[in-house]
């Protein structure tokens, strides 16, 4: 299992969005992906395949980007 991290620019920008990744497969979960302007360049420079979107909790700034993340990725793959 790996971990990555994004930071968000969000309110106070303390806020982070997380890659819960299987070394083996590259299956991720993404965790907390408010801003998908900021997210979605960043996950280009990972080889995953993104299989989940999770929420820690129904805030907008951690749920906010989760409908413009379904229509992007429902459509691409992400890998090098």
């Amino acid at each position: 299992m790996h971990i990555n991290y994004i930071p968000m620019r969000w309110g106070t920008g303390d806020n982070y969005c997380y890659l819960l990744s299987d070394d083996n497969t590259k299956k991720t979960w993404i965790i907390d992906p408010a801003e998908p302007d900021e997210v979605l360049p960043k996950l280009k420079n990972f080889d995953i395949d993104i299989t989940a979107i999770v929420n820690t909790h129904h805030h907008y700034d951690h749920s906010g980007g989760n409908t413009d993340l379904v229509s992007v990725l429902y459509y691409s793959t992400f890998s090098q």
